[in-house]
């Protein structure tokens, strides 16, 4: 899910829901998802406000 966040910055999708929308039409983004089931919005906002909170903070 962190390549598909890191991927929507680089495009300039900054909404969950808009995200959740490329990963069903982009060739992209259903490029990075490799078969697995496209996730809801408010799983990238839970993972957008808790892990991948975390896992920024310990690169920086």
């Amino acid at each position: 899910m962190f390549k598909l966040l890191v991927y929507g910055y680089m495009c300039g999708i900054y909404s969950t829901r808009k995200l959740e929308l490329a990963c069903r039409k982009n060739i992209d983004f259903i490029w990075l998802l490799q078969g697995e089931k496209v996730p809801d919005y408010s799983s990238f906002a839970r993972f957008r406000s808790g892990k991948a909170k975390d896992a920024v903070e310990k690169a920086i």
